[in-house]
């Protein structure tokens, strides 16, 4: 058994047809019926929670536009149904690594079916320091960008369904991303550059479909591309996908629960909101410097003896 990451895709069935159809049942059942679930799942939160008037406006033509103001009042709801396609994405994963290419699933973490806790919290809890010191150091630049918005009720519901959906939607997104996508272009090309910016392109597609684009498409598209090419480094570099794990969650959980953004594709009732986000080419700076401190901090020192 190799012991490279990529490698591991060796030790199932590979044939193109399996690709295929790996895709079609990873697609289908995670883009397609997750976003028929969550359509589902809205159209069923505006019945209830406005009856009289619910078919004025799921007949509007405007009804997408016009969503975030109907469903301000239910964040906690609405976070739960935005996050029900990665669940079924994650699902069409697991079934078409173990039923399609009849490999085990763990294989998409390490190359020996492993997962190592202290090495997805070693991720989780560098990047989180580094975050929390970015945005200390912005609310000391600049405290009118950053509004108290802490309810302890809606506070803690939201730290519930966060602890429960968002490894699913992280573990969703990487498993398919950096470890599906990228361990099967490895049968085709063993260049290092390719493996990590093809995965880490379609990965920034995935998220060009949310609000933040609007800041500056053309910046914002290139800090979710640095994101990917970032794990997809740190994955093949640490030869096992848990620190990627570990660094995704942090990012998303810290500014779920703590300083989320008013045009957030993911709105939630953190304890500050950020009205005014960061501009787009400082924010990417910013994470530039946070990425390549993590880097250094994790590969790039050397013990002395």
């Amino acid at each position: 058994m190799s012991n490279h990451y990529v490698d591991a895709v060796r030790q199932g069935k590979n044939e193109w047809w399996r690709y295929l159809l790996g895709m079609i049942l990873i697609l289908g059942i995670g883009v397609v019926g997750g976003s028929a679930l969550a359509a589902i799942g809205m159209i069923i939160l505006i019945t209830v929670t406005h009856p009289s008037n619910a078919s004025k406006i799921l007949d509007s033509p405007t009804v997408i536009d016009d969503l975030p103001k109907y469903l301000q009042s239910f964040p906690i709801l609405n976070f739960i149904i935005h996050n029900l396609p990665f669940v079924l994405l994650f699902l069409g994963i697991i079934l078409a690594v173990k039923f399609v290419h009849q490999r085990r699933c763990r294989s998409l973490i390490s190359p020996d079916s492993s997962f190592q806790t202290d090495r997805f919290f070693t991720g989780f809890g560098l990047w989180s320091i580094l975050m929390l010191i970015a945005l200390g150091v912005g609310y000391v630049i600049s405290p009118q960008s950053f509004r108290l918005t802490f309810s302890p009720l809606l506070w803690v519901q939201l730290l519930v369904v966060v602890l429960v959906l968002t490894p699913i939607q992280i573990a969703a997104e990487e498993l398919f991303c950096r470890g599906y996508l990228m361990q099967g272009l490895s049968l085709l090309t063993r260049n290092r550059w390719i493996l990590i910016c093809v995965p880490s392109l379609l990965f920034a597609i995935a998220h060009f479909g949310n609000s933040e684009m609007q800041r500056d498409a053309v910046w914002m598209a290139l800090q979710y591309w640095s994101f990917g090419v970032f794990l997809a480094v740190v994955t093949l570099k640490d030869n096992r996908l848990e620190l990627a794990l570990g660094i995704h969650a942090a990012q998303n959980m810290v500014l779920l629960l703590l300083a989320n953004t008013e045009d957030s594709a993911l709105p939630t009732p953190s304890i500050f909101t950020q009205p005014q986000p960061e501009e787009a080419r400082s924010s990417l700076f910013v994470f530039w410097l946070l990425a390549a401190s993590f880097y250094w901090l994790i590969f790039g020192r050397k013990v002395k003896r």
